[in-house]
């Protein structure tokens, strides 16, 4: 406490509520144990360390009292920002590509799939988007490219039954058009 009790004088002798504090016979450290964050965001974390608003406020609470573990948590908040601009950055074409495939706008659904696995690099979302590029070529009645695009999804996904059961009904729908 004792190490807490200095820290929390350089930074709160200027305060006056710390002075108050002082002078109406409080001690220093109670003063500090005040500003110090509350558990419940810590226990939050432990719960689900990608929560971004126990982050957030786990790294504004301890600004003043401990600056290294405020800029540890400033930095995971940054970080899952940037995770999230980049999860909107496919998911926004992904789903209007999914929009224009449902109005039969092959040509604009399959550029804006283009956009989402460009987007997307080597993200855990790129299994899906080949899975739904492949089955909507199949819809587009384009079985060659259906059947490319759901054999790259079955490589990123070996267990998702839902590509193999497309494969099948792609492959069927292939050989009764010839």
């Amino acid at each position: 406490m004792g190490r807490l009790l200095v820290q929390c004088w350089r930074i709160h002798a200027w305060d006056a509520r710390f002075r108050r504090c002082i002078r109406d016979g409080f001690s220093a450290g109670s003063y500090c144990r005040s500003l110090q964050p509350s558990p419940h965001w810590e226990r939050t974390l432990a719960r689900d360390s990608n929560h971004r608003e126990a982050i957030y406020n786990l790294a504004q609470a301890l600004k003043d009292v401990d600056a290294a573990r405020a800029r540890e948590y400033r930095e995971r908040f940054v970080a899952l920002h940037a995770e999230r601009l980049d999860t909107d950055r496919v998911g926004t074409p992904w789903n209007f590509a999914l929009a224009a495939a449902k109005r039969e706008d092959w040509q604009r659904a399959f550029g804006l799939f283009r956009q989402a696995l460009e987007a997307c690099g080597d993200c855990l979302a790129r299994g899906q988007i080949h899975k739904n590029f492949g089955i909507i070529y199949g819809q587009s009645v384009d079985y060659a490219a259906a059947e490319r695009e759901l054999e790259f999804a079955r490589e990123l996904l070996p267990n998702d039954e839902g590509i193999r059961q497309a494969l099948q009904v792609v492959q069927r729908s292939a050989r009764d058009a010839h």
